[in-house]
């Protein structure tokens, strides 16, 4: 039930096309033939194993998201770019003032 309602989700958050285009995409096979096994073992009966299938699909085909999501509870302060990545000089600056300095010698 929670599969279905999730690519339903998706379905009426971005539109079917945007979906279809989505799981279609090249470099999403992985995370889509993942997520659909996945998916088929817990319609025949093999829950764990596809829930394990399922979850690794979805971090796959949505790794690049929960990246900039954990980034922005990480930098909660900053401010973010047009594309949703955290300007460089800013995390380089921050870097420098939460790293302390290792001296030789």
């Amino acid at each position: 039930m929670g599969n279905i309602l999730f690519l339903s989700g998706v379905m009426l958050t971005i539109g079917l096309k945007s979906t279809m285009q989505f799981f279609a995409k090249p470099k999403n096979y992985k995370g889509t033939i993942s997520f659909g096994v996945g998916f088929f073992l817990v319609l025949i009966g093999w829950p764990v194993i596809g829930m394990i299938m399922e979850s690794y699909g979805f971090i796959i085909l949505f790794r690049h998201s929960l990246v900039d999501y954990y980034v922005s509870l990480v930098y909660p302060d900053s401010q973010q770019n047009l594309n949703g990545r955290f300007a460089v000089e800013h995390d380089i600056e921050y870097l420098k003032t939460k790293i302390p300095r290792i001296k030789g010698g």
